[in-house]
């Protein structure tokens, strides 16, 4: 909703519409023929400026964030009014939360793969020169014990690595890069 507060050149008010008398719990009646420097909640709201969402916590401790403005409208009789209006952004500022929190979100992912990525790299590597250890003493069972946590490890590793990787598009295929059979038995082969 939109607020709305007009005031005489003496700075009483003439006329507020329902949503302001809902936002600040107050009765159109009860306004009319004041001052605005009565109005305790709305004069922080008007000092603060009109270039940013104010935030205000209405009685019952709801949030709410208003963008103010104000003109100055001069009749030809003389009189003057000032039209004081607000414009509820609660919404919007909400929204800007999600997608701030969103991106948080994202950026903590890729880190997390990130990091996943460099730990898992030189882990293969120990995990194979344990296993070739393990072929020269078979009997050994701290070969096997190490094995089975960097397993642990590897599992770990894989649930960042899920964590990290942005949401399917459903209109995308998942792209294979080829690779030579050959070239990948032969390397499992040294190890």
């Amino acid at each position: 909703p939109n607020y709305l507060l007009v005031t005489g050149s003496d700075q009483r008010i003439v006329k507020v519409n329902r949503s302001f008398c809902q936002l600040f719990d107050e009765k159109e009646r009860t306004l009319l023929g004041k001052k605005t420097s009565t109005l305790i909640h709305f004069l922080p709201m008007v000092a603060y400026g009109f270039e940013q969402p104010y935030r205000y916590t209405d009685y019952k401790g709801k949030n709410y964030y208003i963008q103010w403005g104000m003109k100055q409208l001069y009749q030809n009789s003389g009189q003057s009014f000032t039209i004081y209006f607000g414009n509820d952004v609660t919404e919007q500022k909400k929204n800007e939360q999600l997608l701030l929190s969103s991106e948080k979100m994202k950026v903590i992912g890729e880190m997390a793969a990130s990091v996943a990525h460099e730990i898992r790299n030189p882990l293969t590597t120990i995990r194979g020169f344990i296993q070739l250890l393990r072929e020269r003493n078979p009997d050994s069972a701290y070969e096997r014990i190490l094995i089975e946590e960097i397993d642990r490890i590897n599992q770990v590793l894989k649930e960042l690595l899920i964590l990290g990787k942005p949401e399917a598009k459903s209109d995308e295929l998942p792209s294979v890069e080829p690779f030579d059979a050959v070239d990948e038995v032969n390397n499992i082969n040294l190890l």
